[in-house]
């Protein structure tokens, strides 16, 4: 079962549709920016042929890969309304003919061998199910074509999202995220203390690896 399951089931009353909205209503509302590790990156990109944004969300991101010139850009989310807002509130960008939305997982996303130039996970990997990560992540880097770009942020081993008193697989100590990407060349590797959404003040309980890296 995917972790955003996990958490609506928690209450019977929840209403993922409008927890969702809200989420993405706040970024909007602040401008929906999109990232400064990903702007960051580009720089780095060879080719301009095929980028995959995963976390999309409101695509503020999404946005800043089109604007930048790739070829054709897939934005991918969870969420099963991700298609139904943005066509709402973003839909001069989804119209776009060079822009696909696709409501996957990371566990139920096809990643095609040699197939990406850049991919933004800058959002979405601690979503991931934690079974499956160590495969996933695999998956996703043999997804890039030769000098593609890994864009992404690994939740660090005391991210409070971290809550199993197990080995959980999907949070890292520092040695064990540099051997993610050990078969790269690393760009960027650095510690992030990132606020919640909406919140910047509160920049004490999330701690991500930010890493940026180039297939060999």
């Amino acid at each position: 079962m995917d972790s955003w399951q996990n958490l609506i089931n928690v209450q019977s009353d929840y209403d993922p549709e409008t927890d969702w909205r809200k989420f993405w209503d706040r970024k909007m509302e602040k401008g929906n920016l999109s990232g400064k590790n990903l702007r960051s990156a580009l720089k780095y990109v060879v080719n301009k042929d095929e980028a995959l944004d995963f976390g999309a969300g409101s695509l503020a991101d999404t946005a800043e890969l089109v604007k930048f010139g790739f070829q054709h850009v897939t934005a991918a989310d969870i969420s099963p309304f991700f298609e139904k807002y943005n066509t709402e509130k973003n839909s001069e960008l989804v119209s776009s003919s060079n822009l696909d939305l696709v409501e996957k997982s990371f566990d139920t996303f096809n990643f095609q061998k040699d197939t990406y130039d850049l991919i933004n996970a800058s959002s979405a990997l601690r979503f991931s199910s934690p079974e499956n990560f160590q495969e996933m992540f695999t998956q996703l880097k043999v997804s890039l074509k030769k000098d593609g770009i890994l864009v992404c942020n690994i939740p660090r081993v005391d991210h409070p999202s971290n809550t199993s008193e197990n080995d959980n697989q999907m949070f890292f100590t520092e040695e064990k995220a540099q051997a993610l990407v050990e078969d790269m060349i690393i760009i960027q590797f650095k510690l992030r203390m990132l606020p919640k959404l909406g919140d910047a003040s509160d920049l004490r309980n999330r701690p991500y690896f930010q890493i940026i890296a180039q297939k060999a």
